[in-house]
């Protein structure tokens, strides 16, 4: 069964500009169009779109988000555990920054800082993540790869 777009976007809460840019964006593709030329929608669209929700929710850029679904879609069982580890990374990195944050708050709450110690504390943050994780994770310093557009003709 294939959804219209005003279906997706009601199934989704997503709005029909948002929609239309995850598909630009090639997020989504719509399966075929009608005779009316209108796109139709899959449900492995809807549940794109639910994960896309979930991914932003969480911090994910879209590009991340598009690969996880493309690394899903293909298999890449590999590629998947490189992106785990690199957000397992990012989480350790996220739970040190939260402590020093509350370290911070806490010394300015007692009088016990100013704003040089402030920044001395952050600037040491990248330093204080590498002790952290032995390796840090190449998936952060690669330049964006552009993403294949799922397609019904095999490449030549």
């Amino acid at each position: 069964m294939y959804l219209t777009i005003e279906e997706l976007s009601e199934k989704t809460r997503i709005k029909i500009p948002t929609i239309r840019y995850y598909e630009r964006s090639a997020v989504i593709t719509p399966d075929k169009r009608s005779a009316d030329s209108k796109a139709k929608y899959a449900e492995s669209d809807v549940l794109r779109l639910h994960f896309l929700r979930y991914g932003r929710s969480v911090g994910l850029v879209l590009a991340e988000i598009r690969a996880v679904l493309e690394m899903s879609s293909v298999g890449s069982s590999e590629e998947l555990d490189v992106f785990a580890k690199f957000i397992a990374d990012r989480a350790a990195s996220l739970q040190l920054l939260s402590e020093t944050i509350k370290g911070i708050s806490t010394k300015i709450r007692r009088g016990e800082t100013n704003e040089i110690q402030v920044l001395t504390d952050l600037a040491h943050l990248r330093s204080d993540l590498a002790s952290l994780t032995s390796v840090e994770s190449d998936v952060a310093t690669e330049p964006e790869k552009p993403m294949r557009k799922r397609s019904s003709i095999p490449p030549k």
